[in-house]
């Protein structure tokens, strides 16, 4: 699979003008996204735009208690799980209509099914009489690894929802390739901050430093500012990611 990172890494360099300085080995550009961008760059930016991936919760995936499910088998390399959304009505199967029509959601195919006149008005019925109650299915999180599906008239809920799928988000892989084209350039800005604030805290050791031939100058005045820059960026996502350009962070929360 292609590889964004190198191109990241070469905007970085080009950015930063840090070519010509003739790096160490262990700050050469090779290192950046083992030692910067992938522990900081990209566990910041997953933070608040993640990446999402769909998860069936199978009896396999039960744990001694039979109430909760672990994560891990569904995770691809051990990517860090940072939270979960709902339950994905829009992929719910046909052996899970019942639940979809108790809670309020999801779409029953008329067409399909051949309701005649009197189905529809008594599923209405049903409907309205069940609005009345709490019957919303809760998916809950506990860190780092586990979830449990909750509803206020059923206990035994984990017993009759098998398979359900439900949103899972997690840190964006290394490759970068899930990171969304309109949302690189946001990524590219933080990644330059992130190493030039590496850069900078490891070179200005040696700022002004004299020897026999001369004064080491390295000009880390543009360093510095592009290293200022990064509080800057994280506000500007933490303002930004409610937002409808962020598809897995709801706009609006219901109580």
């Amino acid at each position: 699979m292609y590889n964004r990172m190198s191109d990241v890494v070469n905007k970085i360099e080009r950015r930063l003008g840090t070519a010509p300085l003739g790096l160490q080995p262990e700050l050469a550009k090779e290192n950046w996204p083992k030692e910067v961008i992938i522990p900081d760059t990209l566990t910041t930016f997953s933070r608040f735009f993640p990446h999402k991936i769909d998860v069936a919760l199978t009896k396999e995936d039960r744990d001694r208690t039979g109430e909760w499910y672990l994560l891990d088998r569904h995770i691809p390399d051990n990517l860090e799980v940072l939270g979960v959304g709902d339950i994905e009505w829009d992929k719910i199967q046909d052996s899970h209509l019942g639940i979809n029509h108790n809670t309020g959601f999801g779409i029953y195919n008329i067409l399909e099914r051949g309701m005649d006149m009197d189905s529809i008005l008594m599923a209405q019925q049903y409907a309205d009489i069940a609005s009345l109650f709490n019957s919303t299915i809760n998916v809950i999180w506990e860190p780092p690894n586990r979830v449990k599906l909750d509803m206020a008239l059923n206990d035994n809920l984990y017993q009759i929802i098998e398979g359900v799928k439900i949103a899972v988000y997690v840190k964006h892989p290394s490759n970068l390739m899930t990171i969304e084209p309109t949302k690189m350039e946001t990524f590219e800005n933080l990644a330059t901050a992130d190493v030039a604030t590496w850069l900078f805290q490891y070179l200005k050791h040696f700022e002004g430093i004299e020897n026999a031939y001369a004064t080491v100058n390295l000009k880390l005045d543009e360093l510095e500012q592009q290293a200022n820059r990064r509080q800057e960026i994280v506000d500007y996502l933490r303002e930004n990611y409610v937002n409808p350009a962020n598809t897995h962070q709801p706009i609006m929360f219901t109580v």
